[in-house]
């Protein structure tokens, strides 16, 4: 995700959609490496801000022949009393081939406006096709930000919500307490601060995503919890 952009009076940061969908490129880059995958085929997490639950956000991985997938659907609803003041869904898939990232599919509701993404490779180069910009090709290795992966740490990375490559830089802040556990989590991990436009700080466990904290524009914080 990232994941969503409210208004500025209302909430966030467009930086969490599949999530989340945030802009980021770390100080180095990479080259990718063949991910490891959850024992059970599956993430979630629920998301809170100011302690109230805001929506969920899943990640459901299926092996296939020479790779696998990974189905992701975040949403997130926003409201005052029986109002909705902002909404935001995203279904993206994203596909590895021989160890190596292939395709990223999208389609994001941002509270009214529709986003597609496209990003296919083709040989060495990653050519990517969104709602808002012109088809390009990427830099080799660069991936998209389904944070899930801990390898996209060490890449270039494009935002799955508008196909943009990002401006931001990612620092490795070592063994750090978790803000929200949750169910089966750990209370620490490694820590990743994602800083620039948005702020966005990623746990994992080992190369399992365990939890996700970002500042809202309006000072506000939104956490991960492992469900």
């Amino acid at each position: 995700m990232s994941i969503l952009t409210l208004p500025r009076r209302t909430l966030l940061t467009g930086a969490l959609s599949a999530g989340i969908a945030l802009d980021v490129l770390p100080v180095q880059a990479a080259k990718a490496v063949a991910p490891v995958l959850p024992s059970d085929g599956r993430i979630a997490f629920n998301v809170f801000r100011h302690g109230s639950h805001i929506g969920t956000h899943t990640l459901n991985f299926t092996n296939e022949p020479d790779g696998f997938s990974v189905q992701i659907a975040v949403e997130f609803k926003v409201g005052l009393g029986f109002i909705t003041l902002f909404r935001y869904q995203m279904e993206a898939t994203e596909r590895w081939r021989d160890g190596q990232f292939t395709e990223l599919t999208s389609t994001t509701d941002h509270n009214g406006t529709r986003l597609e993404v496209h990003a296919l490779r083709k040989g060495d180069d990653l050519v990517i096709d969104a709602t808002k910009i012109t088809s390009y090709t990427v830099p080799p290795g660069t991936l998209p930000l389904t944070h899930w992966n801990r390898a996209q740490m060490q890449t270039p990375l494009f935002n799955p919500e508008t196909g943009k490559i990002g401006h931001e830089k990612v620092t490795d802040a070592g063994i750090a307490p978790v803000p929200m556990p949750g169910s089966g989590a750990p209370d620490s991990g490694r820590h990743y601060i994602l800083t620039g436009d948005a702020r966005i700080e990623d746990w994992y466990d080992g190369e399992s995503w365990i939890a996700l904290s970002a500042i809202a524009k309006d000072g506000s914080t939104v956490l991960y919890q492992r469900a």
